[in-house]
């Protein structure tokens, strides 16, 4: 294959204790085959962290060719990532033109590539309102088409009927909220530097924790997106207050609701260094449409709960 022009990132699996003298060595052949045929490499990975006695994998003595996974080893350091939208303006015609509703719930996957813009997505979604489909299961598949291809992903849709949502209530994040502190705030402005951890103690701990103020802006209309934030961690305690004057710092912050939580967890994960965590959000509704990413380094069930506030 004639690589010429192309850019290539590379990954491998392996296992740093038992396959300790040969340490994912197979990723070397990719990497000398590829190159050979002139590809453009990219993404090589830093050994720090690793332990292993050799390995063809390695650039030189500080990085291997490309990004290594240890699942046996290091399951903890791989995040687990999903955005879940709920919309609730959804609308077709069936075969008689009699107007059909439902609520659907899309999730994509953490091998999505692209991110969808919302208001984009309701504009998309409300040119269904006039189509006829026999059958919803015609309508989920041409959703599911479209979507994949904007996404470069995979997309997994489900509708909900009016009798479904109401039996489910209204409900709220478990844990301690940590919203009713008697403190002073002065700065608006994004800064990961807030968070620390407790120093009375180096005891690890498990806690849920949430807010309810956490406010954002869309980088393409400056309008405000609001949320709940559900943050679960075992590791040394982490300053409650602390953790509150960080979340009240994206309050002028612009980006989208998957890239907020995606810095969320990195921040807390980089400068608190839990063991587990999991960051989950579920936005309030804006245009028909609620968005809830979560990210975390173990398996996460998220309860699809609906908050008060949507």
């Amino acid at each position: 294959i004639n690589f010429s022009n192309k850019t290539v990132a590379l990954f491998g699996c392996g296992d740093q204790e038992d396959y300790s003298e040969y340490f994912c060595d197979a990723l070397s052949v990719i990497y000398k085959t590829i190159k050979k045929n002139k590809a453009k490499i990219i993404g090589e990975w830093p050994t720090k962290g690793y332990i292993f006695d050799s390995s063809k994998a390695l650039l030189n003595k500080d990085y291997f060719v490309g990004l290594i996974l240890d699942e046996d080893r290091q399951s903890d350091q791989t995040t687990y990532r999903k955005d879940v939208w709920t919309l609730y303006e959804l609308s077709w015609l069936n075969l008689d033109g009699l107007p059909q509703i439902a609520i659907a719930r899309i999730e994509f996957d953490v091998t999505t590539i692209n991110i969808i813009e919302s208001k984009s997505l309701k504009l998309y979604i409300n040119s269904f309102n006039q189509i006829k489909f026999s059958k919803s299961i015609h309508l989920i598949e041409q959703l599911k088409h479209d979507l994949n291809q904007c996404a470069m992903g995979k997309v997994c849709i489900k509708l909900f009927n009016l009798n479904e949502v109401e039996n489910a209530g209204i409900s709220k994040f478990s844990g301690i909220c940590i919203d009713n502190k008697n403190i002073s705030i002065k700065s608006y402005n994004y800064n990961k530097l807030l968070l620390k951890t407790s120093s009375k103690t180096q005891q690890v701990v498990t806690e849920s924790l949430y807010s309810d103020l956490f406010k954002s802006n869309c980088p393409v209309t400056n309008q405000p997106d609001w949320a709940s934030i559900n943050i679960i961690y075992t590791g040394q305690k982490i300053n409650h207050i602390a953790l509150l004057k960080y979340l009240i710092s994206f309050r002028t912050h612009n980006e989208f609701h998957e890239e907020c939580i995606e810095r969320i967890f990195n921040d807390i994960q980089n400068i608190c260094c839990p063991k587990k965590l999991t960051v989950y959000a579920r936005y309030n509704r804006r245009g028909g449409i609620d968005i809830n990413p979560w990210r975390s380094n173990i398996f996460f069930e998220p309860s699809f709960v609906r908050l008060a506030r949507q």
